[in-house]
């Protein structure tokens, strides 16, 4: 990178359909008079660049999103001086922008994968978005049990599953965002956890020895007697 200092990227949005435009702008402050060439960046590779005008300080390029428009976007200008040479800026701090159509799968973590009815299982679902989550749903073999309300910048969200006999299953998330247009999308549900429930143990602590022989019994006068064996 050359001493010109970095530009500052806007974006109009952070996540966005596949179909919408989200405009980009490019804050450039450089005290040179030279006309400057503006570049667009997505994850480090050159998407965008249009030739800069003396004086103008903001430049913008209005992106359409695709399905592969999630990354780190950034921008940065060069400048050709009066020998030729083409000294470049370096590139402004990166900004996420995520396509809603490829928003990725939550991971799921239980506290116990085998309990008892009446016992308490912590199920934490961790969203990777570069959006705030709007709701997080829980499920138990694809079925909503739970759901709750999501929180800028947070991260994990918890819920205590009381146990019961029918508790045992395979237990997921998810989470939704809506968009400025009040639009919903869902994400993909994360890989399924197994919670077991153990039959329980039976409450008896002695059995009947089978090697052992019945005592036989036979009448006399009226009564019963014990025959013992030998």
């Amino acid at each position: 990178p050359g001493a010109l200092p970095a530009p500052i990227l806007y974006l109009s949005r952070t996540f966005a359909w596949p179909g919408d435009s989200v405009r980009l702008t490019c804050s450039v402050f450089s005290r040179t008079l030279a006309t400057p060439c503006i570049v667009f960046c997505k994850d480090g590779e050159e998407i965008s660049s249009q030739r800069g005008l003396e004086g103008k300080i903001a430049y913008s390029y209005d992106h359409v999103v695709s399905r592969g428009s999630s990354g780190n976007y950034s921008c940065g200008y060069e400048i050709k001086e009066s020998n030729n040479r083409v000294n470049r800026s370096q590139l402004s701090p990166a900004k996420p922008s995520s396509s809603i159509s490829a928003l990725l799968a939550p991971t799921l973590h239980l506290s116990q994968t085998s309990a008892q009815p009446g016992d308490s299982v912590q199920l934490q679902c961790s969203v990777f978005s570069r959006g705030p989550a709007t709701r997080v749903v829980f499920y138990k073999d694809g079925e909503e049990i739970s759901s709750q309300t999501g929180s800028e910048k947070k991260v994990t969200y918890g819920y205590d599953h009381v146990v019961s006999r029918g508790s045992s299953g395979n237990y997921s998330c998810g989470y939704e965002i809506k968009d400025s247009d009040s639009r919903m999308t869902k994400s993909q549900l994360s890989p399924t956890q197994h919670l077991s429930i153990p039959g329980k143990a039976s409450m008896c602590g002695c059995a009947v020895n089978s090697s052992l022989p019945m005592p036989a019994t036979r009448m006399r006068g009226g009564g019963l007697v014990e025959q013992r064996h030998n």
